[in-house]
């Protein structure tokens, strides 16, 4: 009994084992080829500002949001300050948005075999073609979030999922502006559509919704 159930847990947890490895692996390999000098070293060089005590808007000027700086501090910090950590930052996210999809498919019917398919293509598509961190990528990965936990909300019944929603947004904003204001735009609707079609359920919906948007600011 205890075998099978070793088993069991054996074939749940490989798939994402495999697929993070190949996420993670894809977009490593990646990375380290070209160079956007603009870009890239912007970033780069605001990590390790932060890294050295600077703080953003106060010190030195930002164009976008400052979530990235700090993230990029944060590696360095366990790292160290080189590109090959500045490379690992974006293959952890890419990693992440891999198995966050994984797992959404999964909870909404998708056989394992097809979740992976989609996964691994997502993890394709997403990070590998830039490489390195990227505001609009980041921005776009907590955007992707806030849609799944939405998906999760919806599919589950349970909305304590929308508290969550303006916090992602909130974080989605911090990375750059503009990906995550088409977002709220565009789920603002579907929350209010969901609300139409859950009369019964309205109060909970928006209560969640405004308690999240409270806490986000």
């Amino acid at each position: 009994m205890q075998l099978k159930k070793l088993i069991h847990n054996y074939r749940n947890i490989l798939p994402v084992i495999l697929l993070g490895i190949f996420s993670f692996s894809i977009n490593y390999h990646y990375g380290f080829i070209g160079i956007m000098p603009m870009d890239n070293t912007v970033l780069y060089n605001g990590g390790y500002r932060v890294l050295s005590g600077y703080v953003p808007f106060t010190d030195y000027w930002l164009v976008t949001g400052p979530l990235l700086d700090y993230l990029n501090a944060f590696f360095f910090k366990i790292l160290g300050v080189t590109w090959k950590t500045f490379i690992i930052h974006s293959s952890f996210f890419n990693l992440l948005i891999s198995i966050a999809s994984y797992y959404l498919f999964t909870k909404i019917g998708q056989s394992k075999k097809f979740s992976i398919f989609y996964s691994a293509l997502i993890s394709i598509l997403f990070y590998p073609v830039v490489g390195t961190p990227f505001v609009d990528h980041h921005s776009t990965f907590f955007l992707i979030m806030a849609f799944y936990v939405f998906i999760l909300g919806v599919k589950k019944t349970n909305y304590f999922y929308f508290k969550i929603i303006p916090i992602i947004f909130c974080i989605s904003f911090l990375s750059k502006q503009t990906p995550a204001a088409y977002g709220l735009i565009i789920i603002l609707p579907l929350i209010l559509l969901l609300c139409l079609s859950n009369k019964n359920n309205i109060r909970e919906i928006l209560l969640s919704f405004i308690i999240g948007s409270v806490g986000a600011i």
